[in-house]
């Protein structure tokens, strides 16, 4: 009597000694990653719309969201009243070589000629913020406002909307599946042969996973949205090569740098200390900032595996 085919195909693997079970899962595991790559490529109809053109004036906000999320959008409202003079930088405090970076409201200076959203800002440093108390506190004011921009970008196909997301997810869960019970067919095989085989056929399952994360549960931002982006950080380079001789053109002109590069522009301006006020945020959280360095101010990089973006590379917490 001829077995069901999904019951011979796994006869046939339980039957491979490990050597070449284990060739055949890297194989397996490469075919998976393979088949994730082209459904997500095949679901982002984005890629083969032309990307917009560059604004002249682009908003800043729009694309510091398209960066990195809320708390792109964050630093730079913050920046932003810095630079208009509404918030200044606090007396350094602590003891040692630890000293905290904080900004509180500048005196003498009237609240009245800023928005309503600005306001809401910056009445919470009334008392001297460091890092991480604004972005505990700032990306929940601006929440509704990010919505908004959220909105218009995946309008314009820079962002993914929430139904291709949900498509993401279930391609990574229905992979991972996969890989974990190819693997799971051979651990008692393995188990019986020592513990190298157990750490080997594990150690790839891990990698399959997380090759898989890397595709599937990656940043939010479109192929189109990340051609968008490469598009505007080359046509304001400039601002980014030397930040310092435009200082003086303007209000907007540093705003617009920290927009589309991040605050890591700021770096050889009188504002430099907004790169450690972040840093040090980052390290009370225990990680890496997305804001000033790496992929967020980087433009369209990437792992090679999913068209420049690789679940670091560009979105940060762009669906919030």
């Amino acid at each position: 009597m001829r077995k069901p085919l999904p019951t011979a195909i796994v006869f046939a693997v339980t039957e491979i000694d490990m050597p070449h079970f284990l060739l055949f899962y890297g194989m397996f595991i490469v075919a998976v990653w393979m088949g994730a790559r082209f459904w997500l490529r095949a679901g982002d109809s984005s890629k083969g719309v032309a990307g917009l053109e560059v604004p002249a004036e682009p908003d800043p906000y729009k694309i510091a969201y398209l960066r990195g999320g809320r708390e792109e959008v964050a630093r730079l409202m913050v920046f932003k009243l810095v630079r208009r003079g509404y918030l200044k930088r606090a007396p350094w405090t602590g003891s040692g070589f630890l000293k905290w970076e904080k900004i509180f409201q500048a005196e003498g200076v009237s609240p009245q000629y800023l928005s309503e959203l600005e306001s809401r800002v910056y009445n919470q440093f009334n008392v001297p913020r460091g890092g991480k108390e604004i972005l505990d506190r700032v990306p929940n004011i601006i929440q509704s406002h990010c919505n908004g921009l959220r909105r218009e970008l995946e309008r314009e196909g820079f962002l993914s909307p929430s139904e291709l997301i949900q498509r993401d997810w279930f391609c990574g869960v229905v992979g991972g599946l996969m890989v974990v019970s190819v693997g799971g067919l051979k651990l008692a095989e393995a188990w019986q042969q020592g513990p190298i085989s157990v750490a080997i056929l594990i150690l790839m399952g891990i990698v399959g996973v997380a090759g898989l994360g890397l595709l599937c549960f990656r940043a939010k931002m479109t192929i189109r949205g990340r051609r968008y982006l490469d598009r505007l950080q080359r046509a304001f380079v400039h601002l980014k090569n030397g930040p310092e001789s435009h200082m003086h053109e303007g209000g907007d002109a540093m705003v617009l740098a920290v927009g589309v590069f991040g605050v890591s522009v700021l770096a050889e301006t009188e504002y430099a200390y907004l790169n450690s006020l972040w840093e040090q945020a980052s390290y009370e959280k225990g990680s890496v900032a997305g804001g000033t360095t790496g992929c967020g101010s980087g433009g369209a990089g990437g792992c090679g595996m999913c068209d420049g973006g690789c679940g670091i590379c560009g979105g940060g917490d762009g669906g919030d």
